[in-house]
């Protein structure tokens, strides 16, 4: 059963979604609808429709009896790979959390949060296939970045047919811009490897609509 407690700050993983605008911004991905502050903790508020709680009184995050707050994972080997139908979050790091943390049986979710250390990693590696997993193009689609490495450089094409598109951003200059945003150091590759070199995701079922990598001209 989950326990609230506050106390000293906790560290987990997280992803996030990533645009760029008058600079590059994190955003949620899963729960939350807010963009996440430059050098400023970011807040959590609950967004879960009520007829989903059962309940009508207003609240504040996190809630015992409610799914919102800030979620952080214990570990990497949490997240499974799947092929999902939208192309996944292309920035993983480490968060602190504190103010009311709410334990669960995959992490923790808490009030306040901010990252720690960040780092943009090729999408497909990450979360769908084995790859080098470090980030040669930058993708764009949707109002989103999307990192990918030389062996998925093709781009990633939705259920409906279409196309991320290359976008005129190195990587390495984006992540830069990143990290100094958020004031935060890099997450050290290394760290990250075995999460680039687990096996493939199992084959989606003809019904479920899926993403597909788009072969890169090596691939043709």
């Amino acid at each position: 059963m989950d326990q609230g407690h506050e106390g000293e700050p906790i560290v987990g993983w997280r992803v996030w979604n990533l645009s760029e605008d008058e600079g590059p911004v994190l955003w949620p991905a899963g729960s939350g609808a807010d963009p996440w502050p430059w050098r400023r903790s970011y807040e959590a508020r609950c967004s879960v429709p009520r007829i989903l709680t059962g309940r009508r009184r207003r609240h504040e995050a996190p809630d015992v009896d409610c799914r919102c707050g800030i979620y952080a994972s214990a570990t990497l080997e949490l997240v499974a790979r799947t092929r999902p139908a939208w192309p996944p979050a292309p920035v993983l790091g480490r968060v602190s959390l504190w103010g009311r943390t709410i334990e669960h049986e995959r992490g923790w979710r808490a009030r306040f949060a901010y990252p720690e250390r960040l780092r943009l990693v090729c999408v497909i590696c990450a979360w769908v296939e084995p790859g080098p997993g470090v980030p040669a193009v930058v993708h764009a689609f949707g109002g989103r970045l999307y990192p990918l490495c030389d062996e998925h450089a093709g781009g990633i094409e939705v259920p409906d047919g279409r196309r991320t598109r290359r976008a005129a951003t190195d990587p390495d200059a984006l992540q830069a811009r990143l990290l100094d945003a958020y004031a935060v150091e890099v997450l050290p590759v290394d760290e990250l490897m075995p999460l680039f070199g687990r096996p493939a995701a199992p084959p989606a079922p003809p019904y479920f609509p899926s993403i597909r990598t788009v072969p890169g001209p090596r691939d043709r």
